[in-house]
């Protein structure tokens, strides 16, 4: 049996600019031509380092810069960071996991400004034809996708007081838990919205693979945490910690009225 030999490489992403008397300027001749990229889904750093024309580092303290990210096809502005000048001579721009979670994988374009005290906010030209924007790549290539928070507003009746039940007792179906992404630690955090509530809520977990039995008595299901409402209106916040691959809820209600329970994991 052949293996493939697949490599991985680790770089630089440092982008040289060019300070002349008339403005800084992206150094992207064609033997250093690259374009930049930022990827959704990881926290993204660009390095610009600054030097003259003389290829000497150029001093950048006091200055605070700022980069635009513009969408061309309807030239809006889709966001604004504010750049590190580090140690004086280079420049960082960070794009954080959420300033790129809610943008369209594309070719954007970008230009930075500089002001101190002293002056206003003058631009970083991209060549030396006076041309100030750039082009940028945002690309899905490490994008994962949100997995939606489970919803129950029906519950099932398990237990009957005409039936010969201590209480009525109310049961969601059985949500998921860890059963999918099996998370040595997985969290399950859960919000039940009530109106003027009073009663038990017991919160359950079930180790099985397969769907665990609605009985209210079953040795499916084990109990992770309770909580005793008197007259309550609002949202009921429980999360707890246990490798479940199921989840779910029981009411068990003296007065008012359970709306809505939402869980995520």
């Amino acid at each position: 049996m052949a293996y493939s030999d697949h490599r991985l490489h680790l770089y630089d992403t440092t982008i040289g600019l060019v300070v002349t008397e008339d403005g800084i300027y992206l150094d992207n001749r064609p033997m250093d031509q690259k374009r930049l990229q930022a990827h959704k889904g990881i926290n993204n750093t660009l390095l610009f380092t600054v030097t003259n024309r003389d290829r000497r580092v150029a001093n950048l303290t006091g200055k605070t810069l700022a980069a635009t990210l513009v969408d061309p096809t309807n030239r809006r502005v889709v966001i604004t960071k504010l750049l590190e000048v580090t140690e004086g001579v280079s420049i960082k721009l960070m794009f954080m996991i959420s300033d790129l979670a809610g943008i369209t994988p594309g070719l954007y374009t970008m230009f930075i400004t500089a002001s101190s005290v002293a002056d206003s906010a003058q631009p970083l030209y991209a060549d030396l034809n006076n041309n100030i924007k750039f082009d940028i790549q945002i690309t899905d290539q490490a994008a994962s996708t949100v997995v939606p928070t489970q919803e129950e507003t029906i519950l099932l009746q398990v237990a009957n007081v005409n039936t010969g039940a201590a209480a009525d007792v109310y049961a969601t179906s059985a949500m998921r838990g860890n059963h999918d992404a099996n998370s040595p630690n997985p969290m399950h955090c859960i919000a039940v919205y009530v109106q003027n509530y009073t009663g038990l809520l017991t919160f359950q977990a079930s180790c099985l693979a397969l769907i665990p039995s609605t009985s209210l008595d079953s040795l499916d299901w084990f109990t992770a945490d309770t909580r005793a409402l008197t007259g309550y209106t609002g949202i009921v916040y429980v999360s707890f910690t246990v490798n479940a691959n199921w989840v779910r809820v029981l009411s068990t209600p003296t007065s008012g009225t359970l709306e809505r329970i939402l869980l995520r994991n």
